[in-house]
């Protein structure tokens, strides 16, 4: 899987936690949710980008 393939969930969780600090600025209901989806996607996002690094670097390390 390539890099670019884990970054758009990065990118939408982005979008989603934006959304969200609207719609805090806003007092709208539902924010608090919409943030934490957000940044779920955005934690996640991360984790599977250190995850393919790590393994890629371990591979051409061995040799």
């Amino acid at each position: 899987m390539k890099i670019f393939a884990l970054i758009i969930p990065g990118i939408i969780g982005t979008i989603i936690y934006i959304v969200g600090s609207l719609f805090k600025i806003m007092h709208w209901p539902g924010a608090s949710f919409i943030q934490f989806i957000g940044a779920f996607l955005v934690l996640l996002s991360a984790i599977l980008i250190l995850v393919k690094v790590f393994f890629n670097n371990k591979k051409q390390s061995s040799n």
